[in-house]
């Protein structure tokens, strides 16, 4: 008997223009989380369906055959840390603007925590 993974939506914003999309993560192992694709997603929808009422944490990474945010193609992600809210990175520039709060921050550390819900 196969059993359904555990997965789980965290809401991201584009840091170039600034539209929201839903990160689907997966947990492969006990607090190990892979994020393996994101997809368009309206803010509406991502109140109504609770995407901000859980909290994921431990190992949180994305997966090699991640393909990227649905908007610009960035391969990488950042946790602001003012707001807690997510925003997609390129990977290289070390400096950031959270595209949810405006907040200005460099770039250092590991993601720990993340909101989410449980995707049905």
């Amino acid at each position: 008997m196969n059993e359904q993974p555990n997965v789980v939506i965290v809401v991201m914003r584009c840091s170039r223009v600034r539209k929201s999309s839903g990160l689907r993560f997966e947990k492969r192992a006990r607090n190990n989380w892979v994020g393996t694709w994101a997809f368009e997603l309206k803010e509406a929808s991502a109140e109504r369906e609770g995407y901000d009422k859980t909290a994921i944490g431990g190992s949180i990474s994305l997966d090699y055959t991640y393909p990227g945010c649905p908007h610009c193609n960035a391969r990488a992600l950042f946790k602001c840390g003012s707001c807690g809210k997510v925003g997609c990175w390129d990977g290289e520039s070390k400096v950031v603007t959270c595209p949810w709060c405006g907040n200005k921050g460099e770039i250092s550390g590991y993601i720990e925590i993340l909101n989410a819900s449980h995707d049905r």
